[in-house]
């Protein structure tokens, strides 16, 4: 009797199964939060926390009322804020088992709030004003999947919004140096990656830490708090120097914004697309 041999992973599921092992079965989380919390005036510092508040008001710009996609979920913490700030709906997903059932432990019984186990690469049969996602993109193959969610799934006068890992020079000497703290695929954003999401989709980033990086973990080891004025001082320049063109892609991190044109008729009754700020 013949047995029918069973098709072998492709290179994008062994990826994800690899990324899913990393943190279910591996220790990355624990370790990269070790490093972290060594220099914590890096994450604890004035120019950190403008951007997390400028992530945040971007989304309570556009998530009350709306359908949210959240991209890789993990323990669905994402998924509360934005039931928390009157989304309508959200769908989170993520690849690994485990911490889909802690989501929907912890977030399961909020209305509106659903979470599925899967790929990016796995089609949503539905359709969202927002889509998002935290420290995600860098973890995936997202020159194929941006696309493909956003002709898919973003509807017209939607907004795509990610926080992702740049390549800010002392970023790239940590995924060198300390690998235990990263998966074996991830790498942060480069250059060439913003300058394709900007010829592809027209996309904004912000980048966040540049001069606080360093003054950061220099003040961690030296200086008791990180209201410092060191650290007031890096936050000033990097407020000016975010300006430039050519430090997109060297921030620590990086907020990426994404619109969708929308649909307009014209006085000929034909459609157009009109960009949405």
């Amino acid at each position: 009797m013949s047995t029918r041999q069973q098709p072998s992973p492709s290179g994008r599921e062994t990826r994800a199964l690899r990324e899913v092992a990393a943190y279910d079965e591996g220790r990355v989380w624990e370790v990269s939060n070790r490093w972290h919390g060594r220099v914590r005036h890096v994450i604890e510092g004035a120019n950190t926390e403008a951007g997390e508040r400028r992530f945040r008001g971007l989304l309570e710009q556009r998530v009350p009322g709306r359908r949210v996609l959240d991209v890789g979920c993990g323990l669905g913490r994402l998924s509360g804020e934005l039931h928390a700030m009157g989304a309508r709906s959200v769908y989170g997903f993520d690849s690994s088992q485990h911490e889909i059932e802690l989501a929907r432990a912890d977030y399961g019984h909020l209305r509106g709030v659903t979470f599925g186990v899967h790929g990016a690469e796995v089609p949503i049969a539905a359709s969202f004003e927002v889509i998002v996602g935290r420290s995600i993109l860098h973890h995936l193959d997202f020159r194929s999947i941006l696309p493909a969610l956003f002709e898919r799934n973003l509807l017209p006068g939607g907004r795509m919004l990610f926080m992702e890992p740049m390549s800010h020079p002392f970023t790239v000497a940590f995924h060198r140096l300390v690998r235990a703290a990263h998966t074996p695929d991830e790498w942060p954003l480069t250059a060439a990656d913003v300058a394709w999401l900007r010829e592809r989709f027209a996309a904004r980033v912000l980048p966040i830490n540049l001069l606080s990086f360093p003054a950061g973990i220099l003040s961690s080891f030296c200086l008791p708090s990180p209201d410092n004025r060191l650290m007031r001082l890096a936050d000033r320049a990097d407020r000016s120097l975010e300006r430039r063109a050519r430090l997109r892609a060297r921030g620590r991190q990086g907020i990426i914004l994404i619109d969708r044109p929308r649909a307009r008729r014209s006085s000929a009754g034909a459609t157009g697309p009109t960009i949405c700020v």
